[in-house]
């Protein structure tokens, strides 16, 4: 069943003689005239609606007085009358899924088994998968053309595809005014994403500009789902939300794969790595972990910061009552002082850092592999 998002602020009782005049997407057959009428979801009125034999049916509500107070309603399953919906949020596959979508379900299981003695026995094909996840992505289209004869040149085709299409909706949805804006925010992400410093600077998209000129833009991304704001806190206090700045956030693409697409980034050096992708290297790493939060844990990420601070943590969670602090870096080498750093000012009870090597416990910090983020 198709489930809409009504806005109660829109709609208004009209009559049954006007229902056939509302214009556009969505046929609904209606108990009471039995005839097909088209429906644009932002002008649903005041009706009952329920499904019934593959249909979706209204009934005019005539003791309804005033305008429900939630945002998103929808009927079902025989008897008329209002119902509040859950709404599933959809993701890109998330590693785990691609394991099993490759055939590798059972490395898929034993993540999140946290037996981390049969896990690093396998660390090398989870590396393996990893690099192809990082290239791949999860959007469903480009894992299965990848998986017929490992076709990275068909994902990527997928892709851009895609890229395409999303700017072709801009054009369609926004106005003239914003539609520059729009297309300079989108096109700046990987930029912003390959500094040290990841915070959105609107300086990286043009000379002078200011957040206010940009806010309307970024925030129709955020509405769309393309894009999603990392707030930064001032203070790693319990509730994390209560301390985020929103002025200060980082802004990551629903896709580790389209991100890589957007950057033109070619399998060679995704799968195999050279010196001149050192620096974006980080980008994906920490693109696939705010992604894997995001889809395969229960927290909502923040990141740690000041204006006047000398070191930045790349991700905070809030686990309870605790406050835990993570970093991420893309490969072996894990020589950094942020994390240290933060734990020195704040002693948090749980410190994690995320890289290729192994699982270990150190008296103040977790080593977690990249691949089991999911074991956050």
């Amino acid at each position: 069943m198709r489930i809409f998002k009504f806005r109660p602020e829109k709609m208004r009782d009209f009559s049954d003689s006007r229902l056939e005049k509302v214009c556009a997407n969505t046929k609904i057959r209606s108990e009471k005239m039995q005839v097909s009428v088209n429906f644009s979801p932002e002008k649903m009125l005041y009706y009952n609606w329920w499904y019934n034999d593959g249909s979706i049916c209204f009934r005019k509500h005539e003791k309804m007085e005033k305008q429900p107070e939630a945002e998103t309603f929808g009927c079902y399953g025989g008897e008329a009358g209002w119902r509040k919906v859950d709404i599933l949020q959809l993701y890109p596959l998330s590693f785990r899924e691609f394991l099993c979508a490759v055939g590798e379900k059972e490395l898929s299981d034993a993540l999140i088994t946290k037996d981390y003695a049969l896990i690093d026995t396998f660390c090398d094909k989870y590396i393996f998968h990893l690099k192809n996840y990082y290239y791949i992505g999860g959007m469903p289209e480009a894992v299965s053309v990848f998986l017929q004869n490992s076709d990275y040149q068909g994902a990527r085709s997928v892709q851009k595809t895609i890229l395409l299409q999303y700017k072709g909706d801009f054009g369609k949805h926004v106005s003239e005014k914003e539609l520059p804006r729009i297309n300079m925010v989108w096109d700046s992400i990987p930029i912003q994403l390959a500094k040290e410093n990841k915070k959105f600077f609107f300086g990286q998209m043009k000379r002078g500009a200011r957040s206010a000129d940009f806010e309307i833009a970024i925030q129709w991304l955020v509405d769309a789902g393309l894009v999603n704001k990392v707030y930064r806190v001032n203070e790693p206090r319990v509730p994390l939300s209560a301390y985020k700045n929103f002025s200060a956030y980082k802004l990551f693409v629903i896709d580790v794969g389209l991100l890589g697409a957007m950057s033109e980034l070619d399998v060679q050096s995704v799968l195999e790595g050279n010196r001149l992708f050192v620096e974006f290297k980080g980008a994906l790493a920490e693109q696939f972990v705010f992604q894997q939060i995001l889809c395969d844990t229960a927290y909502s990420p923040y990141y740690y910061g000041t204006e006047k601070s000398t070191f930045e943590q790349d991700f905070l969670v809030q686990k309870g009552v605790n406050v835990v602090p993570i970093e991420v870096k893309a490969e072996s080498n894990v020589r950094s002082q942020s994390l240290k750093a933060f734990y020195d000012k704040f002693k948090p009870e749980h410190s994690i850092r995320f890289s290729l090597l192994g699982h270990k416990d150190q008296e103040w910090m977790e080593y977690i592999p990249l691949y089991a983020v999911c074991n956050l």
